[in-house]
């Protein structure tokens, strides 16, 4: 793998243990609100702080959030 693809994959994968801890915080699409995930903002904020690797999000979430994601040592996101 090389490139832009092995960039962003590295950001996926713990560089000591070389494993991930991915969250999926898209549930809103599929089951309306759901308990603990009202506020998007705060769950991603407390999320990215005990170390996750990664999030899984919808479009929506990822537009109100963006700016959680932005330097290097921050988790990957999926859409």
């Amino acid at each position: 793998m090389y490139g832009g693809k092995a960039v962003r994959f590295s950001r996926l994968l713990n560089p000591k243990s070389n494993r991930s801890l991915i969250v999926a915080l898209d549930h809103g699409l599929m089951f309306g609100n759901v308990e603990g995930l009202e506020d998007p903002m705060k769950t991603l904020e407390r999320a990215i702080s005990c170390g996750m690797d990664g999030v899984l999000l919808n479009p929506g979430v990822a537009r109100l959030t963006d700016h959680l994601f932005r330097g290097k040592n921050t988790p990957a996101w999926m859409l």
